[in-house]
């Protein structure tokens, strides 16, 4: 996926609105980068990932827990300071 192919979904979501998108990602976006991808991401894969899934949760969408362990181990996500875990 290129960059211009992110920018035209981040569009479509922001056009269609997160109750769309909870209720048709899956048919917007390729089987690879599904909710429920479990496989190895590279770096641009994670960044990717987060960008396709905004309206998805770490703690309920595997790729996008995999792109958040990605990049906190790569150093390109910094957790927020602010928020408190559990």
């Amino acid at each position: 996926m290129t960059g211009a192919d992110v920018s035209w979904r981040r569009l479509l979501a922001e056009a269609l609105g997160p109750e769309f998108l909870r209720t048709h990602i899956q048919d917007l976006v390729p089987s690879h980068m599904r909710c429920a991808y479990s496989g190895p991401l590279t770096t641009e894969q994670a960044h990717e990932v987060m960008q396709v899934h905004l309206t998805c949760t770490a703690d309920t969408c595997r790729i996008k827990h995999t792109a958040v362990a990605t990049l906190a181990e790569a150093k390109h996500l910094v957790p927020d300071s602010g928020r408190q875990h559990h």
